[in-house]
This record gives C-alpha cells, sequence and structure tokens, in this order.
C-alpha cells in the first residue's frame, strides 16, 4: 500500500491495585522517539474517558492490529466520513447573510 507502518498500542493499568485498563491503537506518520512515545502514552491517559487514578503502563509500536481493532476503526471513519458528506450538503444549501459592520 505504501503507507508505514507505525501504529501504536497504548496500554494503562489504574486505579485501586490496578484492577482497570484500558487499550488503544493510535497511528501516527512518522516514526516515534522513546521521548515521543512517552508523551503519547501521556496524552492518552489524559485524554481517556476514564479517570486514571496512578495510571501505569506504556506506548509500545506495533507491526499488525488485531482483526478487531482494525475493523471497529475501519466502521468508525466510513460514520465520520459519511457525517462529514451529510454537513457539507447541509452546508452547500444553507443560506447566509452579512455580516453587520460595527
Amino acid at each position: 500500500m505504501g503507507f508505514p507502518m507505525p501504529w501504536y498500542k497504548m496500554h494503562a493499568s489504574f486505579g485501586p491495585g490496578h484492577q482497570s485498563s484500558e487499550t488503544d491503537y493510535w497511528w501516527r506518520k512518522d516514526i516515534l522517539t522513546e521521548e515521543q512515545k512517552e508523551n503519547l502514552w501521556e496524552d492518552f491517559v489524559d485524554g481517556s474517558p476514564y479517570v486514571m487514578e496512578n495510571p501505569v503502563g506504556k506506548c509500545e509500536q506495533v507491526d499488525v492490529l488485531p482483526t478487531d481493532i482494525k475493523a471497529e476503526k475501519i466502521r468508525s471513519f466510513k460514520a465520520a466520513i459519511e457525517a462529514s458528506h451529510f454537513m457539507l450538503n447541509v452546508l452547500e444549501n444553507t443560506e447566509t447573510e452579512p455580516v453587520p459592520q460595527k
């Protein structure tokens, strides 16, 4: 396909006794340095819908995606494209008025 394969797996265990966990896969255009991987993991923890108390984990580059993750990402991006096309159509058919000058 010609695309690089820098997918990154983020994993964090958190909460009392680290009984809870969260995993996600993110793609980046470039291969990340160790420092960039640490920053990406921190973004993952900070952006999580869960309050991660005392998170531990890491970000690692992976060569392949699990089949279910790939399928979910395809569904998600197709839905985003469909929603964007719908909104473009709405905007193309929305009338406007000049902004009043002060």
